[in-house]
């Protein structure tokens, strides 16, 4: 008379990847067996679902709890309009649930531990890798939720994401350090984050900025999150979390470098922004070659050709011809076909999370506001470039914007 758990989804799982619970029950089929699922902020708990498990012969039975999850995760949709990302609550970016199966023979119930879910997904060899070794709160280090390389290239213009998740080490922290054309530190900044899973980003603006010797007294009027304003004269900023406790900083995580690039060409360059399989967003600049793609569609309808008139049926009035077919319903869609600058390999590797991202906009300058416009990619293959193989290369991407241009006539 009691439920035993074969299988559990992992401590942290992707959201978007199966959440299998497999249990069984020693009373075979005479009882009924249900599945409830809460999610928890870790007082209460919150009945979300409850499912009637199907038991086998053997008093076996298993359920996906994925559905009841993904309403939670609300970062699916990336709110552009603040100069920073509040702090994500407890069905924000991820989702504390717990899950109870009880069997009405005998009575009570059997709970598992408190598990979580982020908006994530992940291929099988990578979900292997996130749980054994690299982004989960077990690791000591902190992570940043991205697999793009350690170092980027920006204008300073582009907003940049990073997001990162906790470690089991102590985190408080987040260290800046700018360099200017000389490569010497212009400023060490270390300001106080908030504790559990968030997500952060480097807003970076340009302008006229006060001294450097005065830039503390600006950095505490920032909240708990950051802003990293740089100058004309910034090459470098990086970006490590750590512990600062008294004067002394321990790092916890790697260091993240953002390179000033100029994007000198002579095509419009093109921000776009997504959120990759780890649930963090990303960007890239597209500075190469750029078209305008329209795709339409069209709808017909067969009409009467022929009118009656004075001389009798004819299928022209005042040497315009009737129509036979008319079109009804036009929708026309639009994008780009976008181009990247020369890639290394491992940015061509990470070129993959762009073309299999759910969520992607598209930066557009409309009436001299800047507006952040969803897309989808219409590529359906992708190969990764490997310069002993395929030479110094750069990619092609086709992205239409999400939303439908109708008209419907009569």
């Amino acid at each position: 008379m009691a439920i035993t758990y074969i299988e559990t989804p992992q401590l942290w799982s992707p959201v978007n990847n199966d959440l299998i619970y497999y249990v069984s029950t020693n009373t075979g089929g005479l009882t009924n067996v249900y599945l409830s699922v809460y999610t928890t902020d870790g007082a209460t708990q919150n009945l979300v679902a409850k499912t009637k498990l199907s038991l086998d012969a053997s008093g076996r039975a298993w359920c996906n709890i994925r559905p009841f999850l993904q309403s939670f995760t609300k970062n699916n949709q990336l709110d552009f309009t603040s100069a920073f990302q509040t702090e994500l609550g407890n069905y924000g970016f991820y989702v504390n649930y717990v899950v109870k199966v009880q069997e009405t023979s005998g009575g009570g119930f059997t709970a598992d531990t408190a598990r979580y879910a982020f908006n994530g997904q992940m291929s099988f060899v990578d979900f292997v890798e996130f749980n054994q070794n690299m982004y989960r709160t077990f690791n000591a280090n902190s992570k940043f939720l991205t697999n793009s390389p350690r170092v980027l290239y920006t204008d300073w213009n582009r907003t940049n994401f990073l997001t990162y998740i906790k470690g089991s080490s102590t985190l408080n922290n987040v260290r800046l350090i700018a360099y200017n054309s000389g490569g010497t530190t212009t400023q060490d900044v270390t300001i106080n984050s908030v504790a559990g899973i968030i997500a952060f980003r480097a807003y970076i603006l340009a302008g006229s900025l006060p001294d450097w010797s005065t830039i503390n007294t600006q950095w505490q009027n920032i909240n708990v999150f950051w802003n990293a304003i740089v100058d004309e004269n910034t090459e470098k900023l990086e970006v490590q979390l750590g512990y600062k406790t008294g004067g002394s900083f321990t790092p916890l995580s790697e260091i993240f470098t953002y390179l000033k690039y100029d994007y000198c060409s002579k095509y419009e360059k093109t921000n776009v922004y997504w959120q990759n399989s780890l649930g963090g967003w990303d960007s890239y600049t597209f500075n190469m070659v750029k078209k305008k793609r329209y795709n339409i569609e069209r709808k017909q309808i067969s009409t009467n050709p022929y009118i009656y008139g004075a001389s009798g049926y004819s299928q022209h009035t005042n040497n315009v011809f009737n129509a036979g077919n008319q079109d009804y319903f036009t929708n026309y869609t639009e994008g780009y076909l976008l181009n990247t600058d020369l890639l290394t390999n491992e940015e061509h590797t990470w070129m993959w999370e762009l073309i299999k991202s759910h969520n992607i906009y598209v930066e557009q300058l409309i009436n001299n506001v800047t507006y952040y416009v969803p897309s989808v990619i219409k590529n359906t293959n992708y190969e990764p470039k490997i310069t002993k193989v395929d030479g110094i290369s750069n990619i092609s991407i086709e992205l239409e914007f999400g939303y439908d241009n109708i008209k419907i006539t009569r």
